[in-house]
């Protein structure tokens, strides 16, 4: 359990509550839970519970919607604030309160819920300029309250004075390759990021409610995404950067995370929709900002969408290494980092955190610094990393099968026939590719990265500049041109008949 709260006495049955709107007085009865009984909603709880909500909405049944929708919108639960607002709006098993409706559509757009955006504006114009500022005050006053669940039913505790939300830290746990100080920073500072995220958000709670386990894993020194991974254990478990713990001040990484986790609540909720103040959609593909207030994401989006609009020239023997990329993440060196050397890349595939459905890139360079041309180019050569990654998480999936089918071929006695050959010789190709990928080639007594990976994805730059109409000397900053023989004549091909075509 995340918390617990003790009471000398609980109380059952219904409690009337009364919110005061302007000369108005709305009663809205909800079925009270004894906190002794209470128990954290998991996310499950959340969306059933308003799903619940919907369907008694849908049946007119107003009266038995009430209760669970007023507990949700106490919490913070966009969604559920604009339907209160609706209801108070238009008098639906409630009395009527333009006061009140405008109060929860406005609690609404601010938690993120969009469609409560253009009935805010709608709302507020109805109000003489006494109401809007009591309005106001309220609003500046609000806090959600907890959510708490007992059995089916939802209901509410108040937040006491001075709670830091520990209780949403619900487990930390610990990836691959992160030592032991670390782990130790994050995990001391992670309580920062909690107090932070409850003091900058009032309706933040339910979302970081939905975590279920925060697991820190090592990125590049100024890594800063925080994403969900894809998991069978049914738990929601958000992947926070090590790095992150070193900001100069964790409040706006804080803010990182609440996002998070509010991405993942609005999109497992029906008849919702997040108003993401990071993200643009363009043409299938989502293009996410940084959340550093000193990084202009402006002109990130609009460079992402000239690259992108580029990409489309390309053929489609080549445009697929554009296609496969489902989102790109800007994250730029900011002021507010620690800062120690230069950022790794200008552009990259990260294999650690993708998968289908999610193959990501990440910009680091600063976007003042790179054309859409350069962009372009770079999401080609990455995006052939996303397609040899794909590759090889299916021939790692395939492997077992193969291996499955030989040995029942063995079993009959047909383990040397042409068959079980054919099976041999592609387990023995993909196991190769899987292992080149993954752990590279021996070299000198160690492992190092295998070029040919690095080559493919250089000789289809050179295609993908050559398509849209660049200059061979674009390649001249590539530091693989020398390591990669077939690259290099491709180069010299395309030089020599430029040279020709002048010539003429």
């Amino acid at each position: 359990m995340r918390w617990c709260e003790k009471h000398n006495t609980g109380i059952r049955g219904l409690k009337i509550i009364i919110l005061r709107t302007g000369i108005l007085t709305t009663a809205l009865m909800l079925i009270a839970v004894n906190p002794l009984q209470a128990a954290p909603c998991s996310s499950a709880d959340i969306v059933n519970g308003y799903q619940g909500v919907l369907k008694r909405i849908k049946a007119k049944d107003y009266t038995r919607a009430l209760p669970a929708l007023k507990s949700l919108a106490d919490a913070g639960h966009g969604p559920a604030q604009r339907h209160l607002a609706v209801m108070l709006r238009d008098g639906k098993g409630i009395a009527k309160s333009v006061s009140g409706a405008a109060l929860w559509s406005e609690l609404a757009f601010r938690s993120g819920d969009k469609t409560a955006k253009s009935m805010t504006r709608d709302l507020r114009g109805r109000l003489d300029n006494v109401s809007r500022g009591i309005l106001d005050q309220r609003l500046k006053a609000w806090r959600a309250a907890r959510l708490a669940c007992s059995g089916a039913k939802l209901s509410t505790l108040p937040v006491r004075n001075g709670d830091t939300g520990k209780e949403l830290i619900q487990e930390v746990s610990v990836g691959r390759l992160i030592d032991d100080r670390q782990a130790e920073i994050a995990r001391r500072r992670f309580p920062e990021i909690i107090k932070a995220a409850l003091g900058q958000d009032p309706s933040a709670r339910i979302y970081l409610d939905v975590v279920d386990n925060y697991q820190l894993y090592t990125g590049g020194r100024y890594h800063r995404y925080t994403g969900w991974k894809k998991n069978r254990s049914g738990k929601n478990i958000m992947r926070v950067p090590t790095n992150a713990f070193n900001d100069k001040s964790l409040k706006f990484f804080a803010r990182m995370v609440t996002l998070t986790a509010k991405r993942w609540l609005y999109g497992h909720t029906p008849d919702a929709e997040f108003d993401d103040p990071l993200l643009r959609v363009v043409a299938g593909k989502n293009y996410y900002g940084s959340v550093y207030p000193d990084i202009r994401n402006g002109r990130y989006y609009q460079v992402m969408r000239q690259a992108f609009e580029m990409a489309k020239q390309l053929p489609r023997s080549v445009r697929k290494y554009i296609d496969i990329i489902d989102e790109v993440h800007y994250n730029p060196i900011s002021k507010h980092f620690n800062r120690a050397g230069a950022a790794d890349a200008a552009a990259y595939y990260n294999k650690i955190l993708s998968f289908d459905g999610k193959r990501m890139m990440f910009v680091r360079r600063n976007v003042r610094y790179g054309s859409p041309l350069f962009f372009m180019q770079t999401f080609v050569h990455e995006g052939t990393h996303a397609v040899q990654d794909k590759r090889a998480q299916r021939y790692h999936r395939e492997i077992p099968r193969m291996k499955k089918r030989l040995g029942k071929l063995q079993q009959r006695g047909r383990g040397n026939s042409p068959a079980a050959q054919r099976v041999k010789k592609d387990i023995d190709r993909k196991f190769d590719y899987v292992m080149r990928w993954y752990k590279g080639v021996e070299k000198g007594g160690r492992r190092i990265a295998d070029m040919s990976f690095e080559c493919e994805a250089t000789e289809n730059e050179i295609r993908a500049i050559k398509a849209a109409g660049g200059s061979p000397r674009v390649m001249k900053a590539s530091g693989y041109l020398k390591l990669c023989p077939e690259a290099q004549k491709m180069l010299v091909q395309w030089q020599n008949s430029q040279a020709k075509n002048r010539r003429r």
